[in-house]
């Protein structure tokens, strides 16, 4: 029993420390994990933002072969994110295909969300289909 134990104990710890290593260097920003799962030469890559990334420089973005982005627009009845107009207009001067998306609460019936968004979003002609998250 030990002879079949020791070797299951030391395949453990190795898988722990490779596990923590690879997540200390993405952490670090050393190495980036989603470079290993999608190939930027033939994918369509895109991203979201929100204020919470603070000033996006779009330009940026488009040198990274990024397509497209989701702007968060609205949450919930009242809120209007501080950085729509912004993202929205820079992504596009950038010439990126943008859209708008609106995060779901539960303190407000649906309709109200709606027109908050539609009165935020205004204009939609060439943008990406809008999409509602919770």
């Amino acid at each position: 029993m030990k002879k079949v134990l020791i070797p299951v104990i030391a395949v453990i710890v190795v898988l722990v420390l490779v596990f923590l290593t690879v997540f200390i260097l993405a952490k670090q920003k050393v190495i980036f994990i989603n470079e290993w799962f999608v190939d930027k030469n033939s994918s369509t890559i895109g991203v979201d933002i929100s204020s919470y990334q603070g000033n996006v420089d779009m330009e940026k973005l488009k040198e990274q072969n990024i397509k497209f982005v989701y702007i968060k627009a609205t949450e919930g009845s009242s809120h209007q994110d501080e950085m729509f107009a912004a993202n929205w207009d820079n992504a596009k001067k950038a010439g990126i295909h943008n859209g708008a998306y609106h995060f779901c609460s539960y303190d407000s019936p649906g309709s109200d969300q709606a027109e908050n968004f539609i009165k935020t979003v205004g204009e939609s002609s060439r943008r990406l289909v809008y999409m509602a998250v919770s």
